[in-house]
C-alpha cells in the first residue's frame, strides 16, 4: 500500500499581454535553466515550470507587463520503502515596450529522501530581445545555475552568457516558424572548487501550428555546445484551450548529449502534462 498526496498550485498575475503559444526549450547544463525549471514544474509538475505565453522573439506581444508564479509539492510515503518529499517553486516576469522585450525568470526545487536532503537548486534567466524590424530580431541571455549539494567534479555554479540573431521564417494566422543563433560564453565551477571558462554558441528552431483557436502544436529544437559538452533537445507538444483561462499542455521532450555533435547518445525522454492557468 502506499500513499500519496499532491499539491499543483499555479498562479499568473500582471499578464497584461496574450501572446503565441510557442515553447522554447533550452538547456545546455545552465542555458536558460531556470526557464526551464519553470517549465518543468507545469509540465511534469515536479521541479519547474512552464512558461506558456512564448513568442518568437517579440512577435504576439502587446505592449505591457506579464508574470506567473507556479508551487508543486509532493510527499510519498511508501511502506517498507522510501519516504519522499519534494518541492519546486518558479516564477517570471516580463514586459515590453513595442520595440524592447525583457523576461526574468527563477526557480527553486528542494528534495528529501527518509528526512536527507538529496535536491536544493537555484537557477535565474536574463532575456533581452529588440525588434530590428518585422523579420529580424536581436537577443541576449544571462542563465546562472547553483547546486548546493554538488561535490567532486559535479557542477556547483554554472553561468552562461550569449548573444546573437533570429529570423522569423513565417508568421501568418496559422503558423509561426523562427530560427536563431549565437555565441555565448560560460563559466563552470564544480564541487572540487575548480573552474574552467570557455566559448559557447546556440542555434535554435521555435515552431508553432495553430489547428484552431483552441488547438496548437508546437515543435522546438535546441542545440547548444562548447569544448565540455554538446547538447540536442527537441520538444513536441500540444497545447489545449479548456475555456478564457484553463489549458491542457502534453508535451515529449527528448535529449541528446555527447562530446560534439558526431558523439551524440539519448539521455533522456520525458513525457509531460501540465494544466496552465492564465489571467
Amino acid at each position: 500500500m502506499a500513499k500519496r498526496t499532491s499539491i499543483f498550485v499555479l498562479a499568473a498575475a500582471a499578464a497584461v499581454a496574450a501572446s503565441a503559444a510557442a515553447a522554447q526549450t533550452s538547456t545546455f547544463a545552465n542555458q536558460n535553466m531556470a526557464a526551464d525549471q519553470v517549465e518543468d514544474i507545469q509540465d511534469d509538475i515536479e521541479d519547474a515550470a512552464e512558461r506558456d505565453n512564448f513568442t518568437f522573439g517579440n512577435t504576439g506581444r502587446q505592449v505591457g507587463s506579464w508574470g506567473s508564479v507556479s508551487l508543486r509539492l509532493t510527499d510519498s510515503d511508501v511502506a517498507q520503502g522510501n519516504d519522499t518529499t519534494d518541492l519546486g517553486i518558479g516564477a517570471n516576469y516580463g514586459w515590453y515596450d513595442g520595440v524592447n522585450g525583457q523576461e526574468i525568470n527563477l526557480a527553486y526545487a528542494y528534495g528529501e529522501t527518509n528526512g536527507i536532503e538529496d535536491k536544493n537548486t537555484l537557477t535565474a534567466g536574463y532575456d533581452y530581445t529588440r525588434d530590428i524590424n518585422q523579420k529580424l530580431f536581436g537577443y541576449g541571455s544571462l542563465d546562472i545555475a547553483y547546486d548546493n549539494l554538488a561535490t567532486g567534479t559535479s557542477v556547483r555554479r554554472d553561468a552562461l552568457i550569449g548573444f546573437g540573431v533570429g529570423y522569423r521564417v513565417i508568421e501568418d494566422a496559422q503558423t509561426d516558424w523562427a530560427v536563431k543563433a549565437g555565441p555565448g560564453y560560460r563559466y563552470i565551477e564544480f564541487g572540487n572548487d575548480n573552474e574552467e571558462t570557455e566559448i559557447a554558441y546556440m542555434v535554435e528552431s521555435n515552431y508553432a501550428y495553430a489547428f484552431s483557436e483552441d488547438v496548437t502544436l508546437t515543435n522546438d529544437t535546441t542545440l547548444i555546445g562548447s569544448d565540455s559538452d554538446t547538447r540536442v533537445v527537441n520538444d513536441l507538444a500540444v497545447a489545449v484551450g479548456l475555456n478564457d483561462s484553463l489549458a491542457l499542455r502534453t508535451s515529449y521532450t527528448s535529449e541528446y548529449g555527447g562530446e560534439d555533435l558526431g558523439s551524440l547518445d539519448k539521455v533522456e525522454n520525458l513525457l509531460g502534462v501540465s494544466v496552465v492557468y492564465n489571467f
